[in-house]
């Protein structure tokens, strides 16, 4: 049976899987149409839905402008009031961007998302509240548990907010790769997903082309021995510590972990940290791809990795020893971040 499927995609990590999704499914003789919606959460995204039309895998590929309408709609009225006419304001702000025949594809479509509270998603569930919604693993929180808030009770009871991270009722499918770690109240959706796998039964010239959307020039990584890759993330950009509290974390973890090691870091694509000002003798592998393209390369491999929570250090074979120091490593962070272990 071939069902027509739209992937929405906030940052180039999500891009770089839907385009592993949709070659599998191209590549079959069950694939239905497809539409890339890509939102202006990824950087860069008007070269980037250049690059991805090119390879013509997509029927369509068109841009949402999310983080915009976010702002106008938070902007024009009180909380109960766009809680009462969401709807309505939501189809105001997005219409510029959804033509009537996009509107009618989605409709007809199975929706891949990898966030699910975002305006965009908001304005899809109340147009199109019977669709099948999936959601992929975006990161650590969803194998987390939220920390009970009142804010959080009333933006979901009183104002209808949905619950993030696979939580609310419309998320039928939730694709994790480790899904014996999900949380029980949403385990029965979980199914696991190799992204791995789909890398690998990518052909060569698929390879390359995959390769030549987010970066025309490959990252060198010949020579040095042992290597270390340091995966950081956003804790400052997304206010759960300061700016100079994540560089000391960070500093931490290369006199902890780094010794002995050509250390190799690759930011968030979020952070707004210069690290090559705050540490000596590393390499920086540009953030505006995901790390998870060094994939590509079976003869790529570094000797240890470490990331405090990311996920991406799961999606990437060739390291030898993986170390997740998790949110509990910290005690400001564990204070402060809004999830728990589960």
């Amino acid at each position: 049976m071939r069902i027509n499927q739209t992937y929405i995609v906030y940052s180039v990590f999500h891009l770089y899987v839907s385009i592993l999704l949709r070659y599998r499914d191209f590549n079959s003789n069950e694939r239905g149409n497809a539409l890339l919606v890509i939102t202006d959460h990824v950087p860069d995204y008007e070269r980037l839905q250049a690059r991805v039309s090119e390879l013509a895998i997509f029927d369509r590929v068109i841009l949402v402008h999310d983080v915009e309408v976010r702002k106008r709609y938070s902007e024009k009225k009180n909380a109960l009031r766009r809680f009462f006419d969401r709807k309505r304001l939501l189809e105001e702000q997005f219409s510029r961007d959804l033509r009537s025949d996009v509107m009618r594809f989605i409709a007809d479509s199975e929706i891949n998302t990898f966030l699910d509270s975002t305006q965009f998603i908001q304005y899809l569930v109340v147009s199109f509240p019977t669709n099948l919604y999936r959601l992929y693993e975006d990161g650590e929180r969803i194998y987390m548990l939220p920390k009970k808030s009142l804010s959080g009770w009333i933006k979901s009871k009183l104002l209808g907010y949905p619950k993030k991270h696979g939580r609310d009722s419309f998320i039928k499918e939730i694709l994790v790769q480790q899904p014996q770690r999900v949380p029980v109240n949403i385990s029965h959706k979980a199914k696991r997903i190799d992204y791995g796998d789909l890398v690998q039964s990518l052909t060569a010239v698929e390879k390359q082309k995959l390769v030549e959307v987010f970066m025309k020039e490959a990252v060198s990584l010949e020579g040095v021995f042992p290597r270390l890759l340091l995966l950081t993330q956003p804790l400052s950009e997304d206010g759960f510590i300061s700016e100079e509290y994540k560089i000391a974390l960070y500093e931490r973890i290369i006199s902890e972990y780094g010794e002995g090691f050509k250390i190799y870091l690759k930011p968030h694509p979020r952070e707004l940290t210069d690290y090559l000002t705050c540490f000596e003798n590393i390499e920086l592998i540009p953030g505006s791809f995901p790390i998870e393209l060094l994939n590509v390369n079976d003869s790529l491999h570094f000797d240890r990795g470490v990331t405090i929570f990311s996920t991406s250090l799961n999606n990437f074979k060739w390291v030898d020893e993986k170390v997740f120091l998790g949110i509990d490593w910290d005690d400001q962070l564990r204070k402060n971040f809004p999830f728990r272990t589960a």
